[in-house]
């Protein structure tokens, strides 16, 4: 130090104060134990940074920047926290107006903060000096190192000591916390080295002349090589290609062009891969010690490659290349006008495929999309995306606010519409420049890597911009559906790229072309995933549950349409009649064959306030109406191994039910508003079989979870003051919690009873509400692939209802189940005992006085089980294995009540009849729980009757999977299941009992008037003017002529979903009543229960009534058809009734006023008409009915000649004709009116052929028997006595005009 300062003798103390600091900073570069290599010492270099300052400075003064204080890297890094900027050549004015362009440019943020900071380091590309290049810029001291980005780097900069005069840097924390504050370097200003040294290689091998690029291009065609021979070659930088790693080596490329000739330039690992941020499109280099090289993975082709003697010169001087010139942003604006983009389409398949421009652009990064994934904003319009170029963990930072150039980039229109209208991509061969640091404090975010789950899929899949896109926007919609409550937001991308190996590919072997990198970054004319593209992203659409609610809602009411629900004779109906047509409609569509099909994710769960299946995410709920397949045949679901599991549903049709209560006096007030209260019922119907599951593992949480879970509930044993509590919230919390299915059988941890363990597992259960749930597989399995699997976790089912509602009640405990929670002999030793299940009750409001129960009406359901075994004892919880022989050796089959209330009834949609179950009482010994017990009543009275057993909410229910041991229990007990008839056997078997199980199709159903109740599941929402009468008209599945009314009160019961035209349903224990005409209905009891067993998938109309013959249809009787066509031949009408009927009461309605007598106000009437017919058509005569709106066409009377009988009609109110087959019964044959009827009621116009759709009237079906009567007929003077079968009784449907000339039915 002391020849140092000799040099400076004449300076003055401060001066000779701020060169003893500049030394020792200088002294720890090239003191002794520095790693930088140097050949000088700490003096020489001390001096180099004067000199380096005073050429800097420009000033011929020796006077020295005292305000700037020198530091190292290793101070810098340890002592600045926040971003910062050093300019030695700046004026405080300057920096000023510097800091003021920078904010206004970006608003939001503050300018860097100016410190005057001298920076001394030494310039690497390497870690340490016993490490290869990795092509990283650093400077670096004795004790630290720290990336750098230069906007002019030169590979003569390395291994060099260096001043730098201007530049920033940008501290960010790391994520380990013992490694303290880290950041980057940006450097503005070219460096000044303190003493120049260049190594120079010595060369090896014969070095040619300086060559063009045309000349190196015909020397890579030749055949004849010349071994050892190294060229030096000469021209523009045409592209620049990133730099790559495969299989541990580093390499690039870079091409030269000179007019039409192009060479391309390997530079693998040997030194030299620093040479890439040198490098600018543009430039005119020179590169000296190349040799000839055969690229295998390109076609044998020849390319020249760098060696360790080569020499890289650039001279930043951009010569007229064929590159396309620097486009700006309102340049990209015009490209994306209607005519430009036109010459660019063209069609493929019905596809519209466009092709990608190749342009060089610069602009402003002004905002990051998403950096993990790649995407970025410039200036505000053009969205940039670099996930096709995959960027290695380097030091390569985007900030806002930093200028940048890109080279050879795709300019896409329009290509998503998930992304801007202007897109800018990266492929292998585009190369991107930062032209100027930002100026003001952003955050960096670093670039994107190969190893980000998104882009892994991106490469695995092969897949185009828009499915990237598109994939994008899913990964976005799927964090606001199920992070952080159900997956683990690192999980959330697998869920996605699974999501999308669901969805069906537009090409027959994946989603894209598969890349070829050195065709991509080599090959002329360039071709790459790229240049051609098109708008075939799944063509699905991926909706949050609520969103899907709310468009079914809004789907539902403006598709409704007053008009179109009623049926043609609505101008004729009264308001009774009128509005319970209006009462109830349904929407169905199949998500498939929307425009865009719709798909939908969430968790498979229960909901524990209705007993509704459901589909779940972070934004809401919607209901599940499911079936599953099983030999061949559908059936209700009963496999509880799919409950909370995260699945994909993409075939599923959505249901929407329209409940009205209108008040319209006839069809013409249609167009008022006379509609009192709505409401919109919106579920979804599928089978099992077509979900897709996306994570099993979260069907249970772990037998652990669920012991602390009881654990806390023993601590707080009291049940809630103010009725909700902690539990369902809680629990519902707790599923968060990702618990290894293997952590949870290994660990053993005890129940805690105490205060203090009881506030250990509230701690743990609150970090296991941070959590997700692990993503194990990598392809999504059908639903029945996960149906036979040993549960890695305990079964748990959310109490929670409609949406995110919390508030499920937490149940009392009662003293027996604090005497469970208290034997807890350890975690693992639980109690099981296996069952068939032989009945099961609906859910009903009923009073249960339980403990489970809440005061007043609790939804609860009952059912009736055969004890297959005794019960048995295990160390941890069997959940779905096998049935092992212990558990149904020994015991006798007991039949027991199981009777479940409060949060237990979210078995209900999973417990079938003719199943066999394995029910399981965790952490419990005493095997008394889990027998059925007597009903006691007062004074110690026992009932004697089945033994009943209250289902406690912790219980599990597992469903057995088929075997050969449970196909041989099945036979040798010989269980009798649920006996289920067809409609047919319910209407005309003498053996039916009261109560009666049958299955059929569901035909028609409507809303009946109401009579003051209203349904238990809507008292509290306000809905209690909605009708809860429903009348269902079921089918015979074999015979479709065959059908019954059943009737169901949801006055005390939930409303049922899935109940509409075209299902499949089981009926069990419904009443079978008489009507007062003699027919067979029935009618739902607090037994009641309806299964589904087949859904309703909208489609065409089912085929038409078969045509039949009279004679035959009479002799067939009512079990043959009730519908059928007919063709017949009208004898005569045998009366004729027209009326014009009051809206209100249903009186005559004479004049403008109603004729009843207590003085009714309505002034609306409709006119109404009805004619009976004798008809024949060779085989047998009947008696046909025919309704109002049918009476026009009967009498083959036109529109004037129909409004003139109106209007004559209303002067009296009504008339009546009756006819017999020979005389006519006239009454008053003075009355004009009355013998135009007469006469056109035997009239030709109206005795003609017609087609006939009928159906037996329904107080003549049991009359239907086939009963002979003896008829007497008289023909002239000759009178005849045969036995002939009744006539029919027909109501006519429709009617139609018909040839006799045409074919008879056979």
């Amino acid at each position: 130090m002391d020849l140092f300062l000799r040099e400076f003798q004449d300076k003055n103390k401060a001066e000779l104060l701020w060169l003893r600091a500049v030394y020792e900073c200088v002294g720890g570069l090239a003191g002794p134990g520095v790693s930088c290599p140097t050949e000088h010492s700490v003096g020489e270099l001390a001096l180099g940074v004067i000199r380096a300052l005073q050429q800097t400075v420009g000033s011929s003064s020796n006077t020295l920047p005292l305000s700037y204080r020198p530091i190292s890297v290793s101070e810098l890094v340890r002592r600045q926290h926040v971003p910062c900027c050093s300019h030695l050549t700046w004026s405080s004015g300057q920096y000023r107006e510097w800091a003021t362009e920078a904010e206004q440019l970006q608003t939001g943020d503050a300018a860097l903060a100016r410190d005057n900071l001298l920076l001394i380091g030494y310039v690497t590309d390497r870690e340490n000096e016993m490490l290869a290049c990795d092509g990283i810029m650093r400077v670096k001291d004795k004790n630290a190192s720290v990336h750098c980005k230069m906007i002019t780097p030169s590979p003569v900069w390395l291994n060099q000591f260096m001043l730098f005069p201007s530049w920033s840097f940008i501290p960010h924390m790391t994520s380990l916390p013992n490694q303290g504050t880290k950041g980057h370097l940006e450097i503005s200003g070219s460096p000044i080295p303190l003493v120049f040294h260049v190594s120079t290689p010595s060369p090896q091998g014969t070095c040619t002349h300086l060559m063009g690029v045309g000349e190196a291009a015909r020397y890579l065609q030749q055949r004849q090589r010349y071994r050892g021979v190294r060229l030096q070659v000469c021209g523009n930088v045409a592209a620049v290609c990133p730099q790559l790693e495969i299989s541990g080596k580093r390499f690039f490329f870079f091409c030269l062009r000179e007019g039409d000739s192009s060479v391309p330039i390997m530079v693998p690992d040997s030194g030299h891969v620093c040479w890439e941020p040198c490098l600018y499109v543009g430039d005119h280099v020179c590169v000296s010690g190349l040799r000839v090289c055969t690229l295998r993975a390109w076609e044998n082709r020849r390319v020249l490659c760098v060696t360790p003697e080569s020499h890289l010169q650039s001279h930043q001087e951009p010569q007229d290349t064929k590159s396309p010139g620097m486009e700006t942003c309102v340049q990209l604006e015009r490209r994306t006008g209607p005519h430009s983009t036109e010459e660019h389409l063209h069609t493929h398949s019905t596809v519209r495929r466009r092709t990608s421009k190749i342009v060089n652009y610069k602009g402003i990064l002004t905002r990051v999309l998403d950096a993990e994934w790649g995407l970025f904003e410039l200036d505000g319009k053009v969205g940039l995306c670099v996930a096709y170029q995959p960027l290695q963990e380097r030091a390569f930072e985007f900030r806002p606010g930093a200028q940048i150039e890109v080279h050879n980039a795709h300019f896409l229109y329009r290509p998503s519409s998930h992304a801007p209208a202007a897109l800018l991509c990266m492929c292998l061969r585009s190369s991107l420049r930062i032209v100027a640091f930002s100026c003001v404090q952003s955050q960096p975010v670093a670039g994107p890597c190969p190893a980000t789950p998104l882009l892994r899929i991106l490469l695995q899949n092969h897949l185009g911009i828009s499915q990237y896109l598109w994939l994008c926007h899913c990964v976005t919609v799927l964090k606001e559906k199920l992070c952080p409550r159900w997956v683990r937001l690192e999980h959330i991308t697998a869920v996605a790229g699974r999501m999308l190996n669901c969805l069906p590919s537009p090409r027959p072997h994946g989603w894209g072309c598969r890349r070829d990198i050195y065709r991509e970054m080599l090959q002329e004319p360039h071709n790459c995933p790229l240049s051609q593209y098109s708008e075939s992203a799944p063509q699905v659409k991926l909706l949050s549950l609520e969103q899907l609610c709310l468009w079914m809602e809004s789907e539902s009411w403006s598709l409704l349409s007053l008009p179109s629900l009623l049926p043609p004779s609505a101008p004729h109906l009264t308001r009774a009649d009128l509005n319970p047509l209006l009462s109830w409609s349904v929407v169905s569509q199949t998500a498939w064959s929307l425009p865009t099909p719709l798909v939908v994710i969430g968790m498979l769960e229960v909901c524990a306030k209705t007993g509704c299946l459901q589909l779940r995410d972070q934004t809401g709920s919607v209901d599940l109406v499911a079936v599953e397949r099983r030999a061949g045949s559908y059936r209700a679901i009963s496999n509880t191994a799919l409950l909370r599991c995260l699945v994909c549903v993409q075939r599923f049709t959505l249901v929407m039910e329209r409940l009205l209560h209108t008040d319209f006096p006839s069809w013409t007030h249609l167009d008022q508003d006379h509609i009192t209260h709505r409401h919109c019922r919106v579920y979804i119907q599928l089978c099992m079989d077509d979900l897709q599951v996306l994570s099993p593992w979260n069907a249970t949480i772990s037998f652990r979870g669920a012991l602390q879970q009881e654990a806390v509930e023993a601590c707080n044993c009291g049940p809630d003051t103010d009725g909700r509590g902690g539990d369902g919230g809680s629990r519902d919390r707790k599923s968060m919690g990702g618990n290894s299915p293997d952590e949870g059988d290994r660990e053993q941890p005890k129940a805690s009873t105490t205060t203090g363990g009881c506030r250990q597992d509230k701690k743990q259960r609150t970090r296991q509400q941070e959590g997700g749930v692990p993503i194990p597989a990598k392809k999504p399995r059908k639903a029945e692939h996960w149906s036979n699997v040993g549960g890695k976790e305990d079964l748990i089912v959310e109490a929670v209802g409609q949406g995110q509602d919390h508030s499920c009640p937490r149940p009392q405990r009662s003293q027996e189940t604090v005497q469970q929670t208290s034997e807890v002999a350890g975690p693992s030793t639980c109690l099981s005992v296996v069952f068939y299940l032989q009945s099961k009750d609906g859910l009903t409001f009923q009073n249960v006085h339980t403990a489970a129960a809440q005061p007043g009406q609790s939804l609860c359901f009952f059912m009736s089980v055969l004890m297959l075994g005794d019960v048995q004892q295990w160390e941890q919880n069997p959940r779905n294995s096998m049935l092992e022989p212990r558990e149904s050796a020994g015991g006798t089959m007991e039949q027991v009540d199981m009777h479940f209330v409060g949060r237990s009834i979210c078995w209900f949609p999973l417990l079938q009849p003719g199943c066999v179950y394995r029910m399981v009482a965790p952490h419990t010994e005493n095997p008394t729980v889990l027998h059925g017990t007597q009903v006691s009543m007062k004074h110690g009275i026992m009932v004697h009757g089945t033994p009943s057993l209250v289902i406690q909410p912790q219980w599990r229910f597992y469903t057995l999977p088929s075997s050969p041991e449970l196909t041989m229990l099945l036979q040798e007990k010989q269980p009798k299941g649920p006996a289920v008839l067809s409609v047919t056997e319910v209407l005309y078997s003498s053996t039916v009992p009261d109560l009666v199980s049958f299955k059929g199709l569901i035909a028609q159903r409507m809303h009946l008037q109401d009579n003051g109740k209203t349904m238990g599941l809507y008292k509290k929402q306000g809905l209690n003017a909605l009708c809860v009468n429903v009348r269902l008209t079921v089918q015979d599945l074999a015979s479709p002529g065959q059908w019954i009314h059943v009737y169901l009160d949801l006055s005390q019961r939930p409303y049922v979903p899935g109940l509409i035209p075209g299902a499949e349903v089981v009926f069990s224990a419904f009443q079978r009543v008489v009507s007062r005409v003699c027919n067979a209905v029935m009618s739902n009891v607090q037994l009641s229960c309806e299964l589904m067993c087949f859904l309703c998938r909208p489609g065409p109309p089912g085929p038409p009534p078969p045509a039949v013959l009279l004679g035959n249809w009479a002799q067939g009787g009512a079990q043959q058809c009730i519908v059928a066509r007919v063709r017949i031949h009208v004898v005569l009408l045998l009366s004729l009734q027209l009326r014009w009927t009051c809206t209100l009461c249903g009186s005559i309605f004479k004049q403008d006023s109603c004729t009843r007598n207590s003085g009714c106000s309505s002034h609306t009437a409709v006119f109404q008409a009805e004619a009976k017919a004798v008809v024949e058509d060779g085989s047998g005569e009947a008696q046909v009915w025919f309704p109002s709106h049918l009476i026009v066409a009967l009498l083959a009377l036109g529109a004037a000649e129909w409004e003139g009988l109106q209007r004559s009609v209303r002067v009296r109110g009504h008339i009546r004709v009756h006819q017999g087959r020979n005389a006519v019964d006239a009454g008053d044959l003075d009355d004009p009116l009355l013998q135009y009827l007469s006469c056109l009621c035997v009239c030709a116009a109206v005795c003609r052929p017609l087609s006939l759709s009928c159906q037996l009237k329904q107080n003549a079906m049991h009359m239907q028997d086939g009963t002979i009567q003896l008829k007497r007929f008289q023909r002239g003077d000759r009178e005849f006595v045969t036995r002939v079968p009744p006539p029919l009784q027909l109501t006519c449907t429709a009617l139609s005009e018909w040839e006799p000339s045409e074919t008879q039915p056979s």
